[in-house]
């Protein structure tokens, strides 16, 4: 069998940022400065006037909502329908984790971190969701204390509060802070050449834009979410096939995402299709 490598070429990736900071330090100003923001309000932070001006003016949208199945639906809609935003805001996302862990403590207890595993598993498929979607992504958190590793319990400085490994997920981590009397953000974590990981710098859009290089105003390019009848197919065919569970997972795995419903119309038909039924 031939290998399957290839010579890499450069492609344009769109933007996924988490900002965090403490309060009142302007992690919302910062986020609807990006391209056409589409705001997804998840603690009624954007009713202020300051905010409505400059999400008019961008030419934005705000939803609000603390339900993890409203912001998976929303996200899921501006995959696939055309619209004009550049730029989805989740803004902060700690409220959303804290309703799921709450949600999921009711549901499973919290015995062994059972609702933390239940968390994480739907914090996924949001991921998943975000790496689909066509637009630029910022990530607000608030700040909590970070603890040094070592079972000391000494401060080791701040860290975002929201599900574990956000960071990971994202291209560039910005803690926001103020310093004799400006307001700055810290590169923490970075996969943009020109924002180098410990760098403090201004806290604003022109700032990363211009350090950033690509085009974040980029229109987005809809691509359609499976249709209900085919995930309906799919899921008769899976259960009337010994080896349904185990294809499932493949596949699943294979088009990155964590339910059927989430795969693209194309993949979801080339799995109906598949000669080995």
């Amino acid at each position: 069998m031939a290998l399957r490598g290839t010579t890499p070429e450069k492609k344009a990736k769109r933007l996924k940022a988490l900002v965090y900071g403490e309060s009142g330090v302007g992690k919302t100003t910062l986020a609807i400065q990006f391209p056409k923001p589409y705001l997804i309000d998840t603690e009624r932070g954007s009713v202020n006037d300051q905010y409505v001006d400059q999400i008019n003016k961008s030419g934005g949208a705000v939803f609000h909502t603390t339900s993890f199945d409203d912001i998976v639906q929303e996200i899921r809609l501006l995959i696939s329908e055309k619209h004009e935003f550049r730029t989805l805001i989740l803004d902060p996302i700690t409220v959303v984790y804290e309703d799921m862990l709450n949600h999921w403590e009711r549901r499973v207890g919290s015995d062994f971190g059972k609702h933390y595993s239940a968390a994480k598993k739907e914090w996924k498929r949001l991921t998943s969701l975000l790496t689909k979607l066509d637009m630029n992504v910022v990530m607000t958190a608030h700040q909590k204390v970070q603890y040094a590793d070592d079972g000391s319990f000494k401060v080791a400085g701040v860290t975002y509060d929201g599900a574990k490994g956000t960071d990971y997920w994202v291209d560039l981590a910005l803690e926001c802070f103020r310093e004799d009397g400006e307001r700055k953000m810290r590169v923490v974590k970075s996969r943009i050449e020109h924002l180098v990981e410990g760098e403090s710098m201004a806290m604003d859009y022109e700032t990363i834009a211009h350090h950033y290089g690509g085009n974040l105003d980029a229109k987005s390019v809809p691509v359609l979410i499976a249709q209900v009848e085919n995930v309906q197919e799919l899921e008769r065919m899976i259960q009337g096939d010994d080896r349904g569970a185990e294809l499932l997972t493949k596949w699943l795995r294979a088009a990155g995402v964590e339910e059927i419903k989430d795969m693209s119309d194309e993949q979801i038909r080339r799995c109906i299709e598949w000669n080995g039924w």
